[in-house]
Order: structure tokens, then C-alpha cells, then sequence
């Protein structure tokens, strides 16, 4: 069993604007409302003097099934001990620097703003669920609706979604190990859906900024070691994403790249940790990671059609299985090697965990 434990102190956003999962991890919360102070330096003041406006309901130990884009999860706390025992399964590299801005940050700030993901093997039907237990109140915001719990009811959604040897890590986590470090933040707000809801996507990555003779290095340094293959972008079926294999464009050509396979473990033959370690390390000689960007299917499209001295790097989504069974064993992927969708918004559903 994982332990999930009710929301002793949450705030709906009922301003009716959806923010993207990615937009804000932390909220200041003061006499009940949002209150950005000079304290925000990533905000302007337009921003914040708006943010600082919207209304928001407070609510107190009770639980959230969401249903966002279509599909339904719910929105709990995880108690940090249940992190720590290993009842949570983590998949992606922490980065030092990250952490300790994140550490700093908790002190700073009083709420989370966005939960983590924790994805559920067993498939928990909440579609049943809500229309057997009728809710205590219903917000609807945009395309999402809240469906909010107390009592025993919130219990039978903790214990559906607790029912399993361990939960895996979707997203967030940076958010748990630095909540692990804190010493005094005790919980981390989080959306829980099952694994059959969830969709596996890879992150692609963008090397900016490369002279042509820096390319051409490159291009003869992969054709010498590794299977290199022309490709017509016109061709949609010689275009899509395979395993073992690297996407490598760059002004208007496309090249698949066939990655060595090594005699290791699924760990060293993943696609991403050989992208990473066979082709950007060692072919292009970037070995820190802020140089590249990370972009999502859409994001790469617009990027390609602005830039021609960038090179762009994609490669095909894990498995479900194949992110189970890494997880299980233990594997720690590179950092930006998966995206799940969907992602709860931020902003729409705040945890106070301290004054």
C-alpha cells in the first residue's frame, strides 16, 4: 500500500483561467487570496497585480477527481516518508542546482501551485466513481471540472489509488527529492491517474547555435562510427521515430542516426542515455546539458522552421512497459527523457503548507 492522505488546508482558483502545468510550482497565500509580493522576480507587476486578483475558495481535508483534457485523476497529498521509504518510483536525474533553488524557494513561498504526477498501475474507474457518489461541490473551469470530496468518500478515492506496491514518478521530480531535503515541508501536492490514462511522449532536444564547419565535424565523425542514413522529409513513413535509432535534422535535411547497441542492461540501451552520451558528447562535444533545449513535438516544429544553425535531435517515446520495468529496476534516466500528458494545470488547485 502507498499511503495518500487527504488536503488539510486547499484553495480552488474559480477565476475560470487555465494555466499551464508548467506556469507556476509555488503560490504565495495570504488572508486567503493570492498575494504576489516584490519577493517574485520571474513575474512582472501586470502579472502579478492579476494573478493577485483572482478569487479563490478555500477548502479544508478533503480530496479533487479532475477531469482534464477528457481524462480523470485525483488530486491528493502524498506524505514525503511515503517518497523517502521508496513506495514512489523515480525514473529521471535531480539536478544540484535545481534542488537548491527549489530548497530555497520553500521558504520563500507558502503553497504549492502545481502538483506532481504519480502515475498508478491499476486502473482505478473514476468515470464510476463520480457518478455514483455525487459530489459535495463542482467547479468547472474552462475545459476542466473539479469534483471535490470529504469524508468517506475521499477516503474510498485514497485507498483505490493507495492499493498498489508503488507509484511512479510522471513528473515532479525535482519538487519530491528537494521536498525529502526540506526538513520541515512535510507533503507534496499531487495528481494521481492511472497508467492506462496516461500518454508516454519524448522530449526532443535543440543544440543551438553551430557554425557549419562545427555541423560538418560532426556529420563525419557520425558517419564514420555509426550507420548514417539520408531521409526525405517528404516521406512521412521514413520520417517517424524508431527505437535504437536517432532523428537528426538541420537546414532542411533529415538523417536517422542507428545508435550502438551496447552489451548492457535496457539502462545503457536507452535511447535517450545513448542519444545523450553517443551522438551529443561525443559527436558534437556538448557535455553540458544547458546548452541544449528541450521541446515538445510542437515546440520542435516551430523551432525548425526558425532556426537553420541548430540541430535538432528526436527520438521515439518509451513504452509503457518499457517505463515500468526501467523504474522497477531502479534505472535513473538523463534529465527531459519523457513527457506525460496530461498534466494537471498550475494554479488551478493550491496546497498551504506552512503560514
Amino acid at each position: 500500500m502507498v499511503k495518500l492522505e487527504k488536503l488539510a488546508n486547499s484553495y480552488v482558483n474559480v477565476s475560470g483561467t487555465l494555466y499551464d502545468s508548467e506556469f507556476i510550482n509555488l503560490v504565495q497565500i495570504k488572508n486567503d487570496q493570492i498575494s504576489f509580493d516584490d519577493r517574485t522576480i520571474f513575474l512582472d507587476q501586470a502579472m502579478k497585480d492579476k494573478l493577485n486578483a483572482e478569487a479563490i475558495v478555500k477548502h479544508t481535508q478533503g480530496v479533487y477527481v479532475i477531469d482534464n483534457q477528457g481524462r480523470k485523476g485525483l488530486i491528493c497529498d502524498l506524505p514525503i516518508t511515503e517518497y523517502q521509504r521508496g513506495a514512489v518510483k523515480n525514473h529521471e536525474l535531480v539536478l544540484p542546482e535545481t534542488i537548491q533553488g527549489m530548497l530555497s524557494n520553500y521558504h520563500g513561498y507558502n503553497a504549492e501551485a502545481a502538483p506532481v504526477m504519480l502515475i498508478a498501475k491499476q486502473a482505478v474507474d473514476l468515470d464510476a466513481f463520480v457518478a455514483e457518489h455525487p459530489a459535495e461541490l463542482i467547479y468547472t473551469v474552462a475545459s476542466d471540472q473539479l469534483y471535490y470530496y470529504t469524508g468517506t468518500a475521499a477516503d474510498e478515492l485514497l485507498a483505490a489509488f493507495g492499493d498498489t506496491d508503488a507509484l511512479y514518478v510522471g513528473d515532479g521530480h525535482h519538487r519530491l527529492y528537494s521536498t525529502s531535503l526540506s526538513g520541515f515541508k512535510q507533503y507534496v501536492l499531487s495528481y494521481v491517474i492511472s497508467i492506462d490514462s496516461v500518454d508516454i511522449l519524448p522530449i526532443h532536444r535543440q543544440l543551438p547555435h553551430l557554425t557549419d564547419a562545427q555541423f560538418d565535424a560532426a556529420l563525419r565523425f557520425l558517419q564514420t562510427k555509426f550507420k548514417v542514413e539520408s531521409v526525405d522529409q517528404a516521406d512521412e513513413a521514413a520520417m517517424a521515430p524508431q527505437k535504437d535509432t536517432v532523428m537528426m535534422y538541420r537546414g532542411g535535411q533529415a538523417w536517422r542516426v542507428h545508435l550502438i547497441t551496447l552489451l548492457s542492461d535496457g539502462f545503457w540501451n536507452n535511447d535517450i542515455y545513448r542519444l545523450n552520451t553517443q551522438i551529443i558528447q561525443q559527436a558534437f562535444r556538448t557535455f553540458d546539458d544547458r546548452k541544449l533545449r528541450y521541446l515538445s513535438e510542437v515546440a520542435c516544429a516551430k523551432a525548425m522552421r526558425r532556426s537553420t544553425h541548430s540541430v535538432f535531435f528526436k527520438v521515439a517515446p518509451m513504452t509503457k512497459a518499457e517505463f515500468t520495468e526501467s523504474a522497477n529496476q531502479g534505472n535513473i534516466l538523463p534529465p527531459k527523457s519523457t513527457w506525460m500528458s496530461p498534466k494537471a494545470p498550475s494554479l488551478l488547485v493550491m496546497s498551504k503548507y506552512q503560514e
